[in-house]
């Protein structure tokens, strides 16, 4: 006599949707619970589109009256997309559930520019600096952090907030080392509730640090030597 063993035969109990919008490219998961109400083997768990494209699948051994819960992960594509979660045994679908709408957040760019005045200054003088946040579409980019830096140290210079219309400034104190340095502001970018601004960061900007105070010294010594100089010839 032959004996037949009972196939598996899940159901869907439950499913915990990604959260919506997501960035493109933003990882999305979804915990799929079921419940077998079959005999022991093999089922799949899955993620599917609307057009039947596989996002994310899994194979797992179940037992009889086995119930659990499986976590799914796929990347969000550039666009807004219906998915549905579904179970089975090699190629037949036993349960559905769905469709849910998962939509792409939209990813608005943004420019920054950075003014230093006065771009010459003794040591540990005070430079300003100004600037403004703008938007791709002409929006305001309503009250966000910029933060001034070394551009070749990275060094934190000073960190202000704009107004609404993106307009900031502040100050920060030249190093005490002379030479020319390098500045840029930065702004990290912000993920609002239907879309996000991408992060952008002004033009590198020069000053030159105890350039006068150098400049003085020479002249200075160039005075020196010449009266000096002048000294020894005179009558």
């Amino acid at each position: 006599m032959v004996v037949t063993l009972a196939a598996p035969d899940t159901v869907i109990t439950g499913v915990i949707w990604p959260s919506s919008p997501k960035a493109q490219g933003a990882s999305c998961k979804t915990d799929v619970s079921y419940r077998n109400d079959g005999g022991d083997g093999n089922i799949f768990l899955r993620i599917v589109n609307s057009v039947g494209t596989v996002l994310a699948s899994t194979i797992i051994s179940v037992a009889a009256g086995e119930t659990g819960t499986l976590s799914l992960y796929f990347n969000m594509p550039d666009n807004d997309i219906i998915i549905y979660a579904q179970t089975g045994k090699d190629t037949t679908v036993t349960d559905t559930r769905g469709p849910y709408t998962l939509k792409v957040l939209l990813t608005i760019g943004t420019n920054l520019t950075l003014t230093l005045i006065p771009t010459s200054v003794e040591l540990g003088e005070t430079v300003n600096f100004s600037g403004q946040l703008t938007r791709a579409d002409a929006e305001p980019p309503g009250i966000r952090t910029i933060t001034v830096i070394d551009d070749v140290q990275g060094i934190l210079m000073a960190t202000v907030s704009t107004d609404s219309d993106g307009n900031y400034s502040g100050s920060f104190t030249a190093p005490m080392t002379a030479g020319t340095y390098y500045y840029a502001s930065e702004f990290a970018g912000a993920a609002l509730a239907m879309y996000s601004l991408s992060p952008s960061s002004s033009s590198p900007r020069s000053i030159a640090v105890g350039v006068n105070y150098v400049l003085n010294i020479a002249a200075a010594l160039v005075t020196g030597i010449t009266l000096l100089v002048a000294s020894l010839f005179s009558p």
